[in-house]
């Protein structure tokens, strides 16, 4: 599990990439040791991620934008937490309004420096299980080029 080097366009290479949360503060924070904003939102990034974590199963994170490119000072880590959606279903409701306030974009992105975005897992034949094929599919061509159409890829962090 390692994150490949980036190409000549400054990202990863196409597709999903496993690392461990270790593995992106080396590569992805250490690697770059002039950053004045990779550490900080490193460690947002791993509040906000252990915050998730004991509130709902979290099946993976995908960690993608300008975090996972060769820029030095990126404002924020775009992130995608791919929920168990039955879990997150029988939750009560107070604490699905918890988790709904860390997954909500313009709420994270400003008190987190992560724009996070949510995916629900339901299994096949459950009345949410298209809406999570189309949701994934959709967040994976967001991501899957910067905004010169160059192709990229993600790191997808597991729980």
């Amino acid at each position: 599990m390692s994150i490949p080097s980036f190409d000549a366009a400054g990202n990863l290479p196409e597709g999903r990439h496993p690392a461990s949360v270790e593995n992106v503060r080396k590569v992805l924070v250490d690697g770059f040791p002039s950053s004045r904003t990779r550490s900080a939102i490193f460690d947002y990034w791993s509040h906000h991620r252990e915050a998730l974590l004991e509130l709902v199963k979290v099946h993976r994170q995908w960690l993608a934008g300008s975090f996972t490119s060769d820029k030095a000072d990126p404002a924020d880590v775009d992130v995608v937490t791919v929920l168990d959606g039955l879990a997150f279903d029988e939750l009560p409701r107070h604490r699905q309004l918890l988790v709904r306030m860390l997954i909500d974009g313009h709420y994270t992105e400003e008190f987190w420096n992560c724009d996070a975005y949510p995916v629900l897992v339901y299994p096949e034949g459950h009345p949410g299980h298209n809406k999570y094929l189309v949701g994934s599919q959709r967040w994976e061509d967001y991501f899957g080029y910067d905004r010169d159409g160059n192709a990229r890829g993600v790191v997808e962090v597991s729980s």
